[in-house]
């Protein structure tokens, strides 16, 4: 596959079309692509917890790498 990139704001109207066709000419489906779904992809997802850690002595349950093996494993089943 050969994917081009699409500026944002042609994603966006896109999304934005898709939404409006699904809710009123296709209520029982989901459309392909949302403004949220774009969101998410369009963005980095990046969240620091340093401020937690310090302010209310914040420590989490388990490590990132921890985690993402945990992640890999359950999506193996």
């Amino acid at each position: 596959l050969n994917f081009k990139p699409l500026p944002y704001p042609i994603a966006y109207t896109l999304a934005t079309g898709m939404e409006w066709i699904y809710k009123y000419l296709l209520p029982d489906q989901e459309p392909a692509l949302t403004c949220y779904t774009l969101g998410l992809l369009a963005f980095s997802q990046t969240l620091d917890i340093t401020s937690a850690k310090i302010k209310l002595r914040y420590e989490p349950g388990i490590s990132i790498e921890q985690g993402l093996d945990e992640f890999v494993q359950y999506w193996k089943l």
